[in-house]
């Protein structure tokens, strides 16, 4: 799956841009990826810009990934606090947002870019 790691340019969260559709299973590693970088810089934002990939996996396949997967021992920043970015016009991700949430996670998924990144600053003030 093609994606892009790398830091803001104030240095305040991780940025991952996913530039293909998205099966659970291969986005599991470009996470543990993103989050390995903030843990080794100790950075615990994330801005996730799915802008160009929509969720391809099944309805089963996404709960087992927020409910399952998140049990197992993955290479997770336990402090992470996500914003997710999708194109206004996909709702591929809205199931994923709800199962993660009511799994325990703390992420939000945005369709205006303003909106999104507004969040993480915010989230960074408290």
């Amino acid at each position: 799956m093609h994606h892009k790691i790398k830091i803001s340019d104030d240095n305040k969260y991780i940025i991952l841009e996913v530039e293909d559709d998205i099966i659970n299973e291969k986005m599991i590693k470009c996470i543990e990826k993103a989050h390995q970088l903030g843990m080794e810089k100790d950075i615990h934002f994330y801005f996730v810009d799915l802008r160009m990939s929509k969720n391809i996996d099944s309805v089963t396949n996404n709960y087992t990934f927020a409910y399952e997967k998140s049990k197992e021992p993955l290479d997770f920043d336990n402090k992470a606090k996500v914003v997710m970015l999708a194109d206004p016009s996909d709702h591929s991700h809205d199931f994923v947002e709800t199962v993660l949430r009511n799994a325990g996670f703390q992420v939000k998924l945005f369709k205006d870019y303003s909106e999104a990144i507004n969040n993480i600053y915010d989230r960074l003030a408290i």
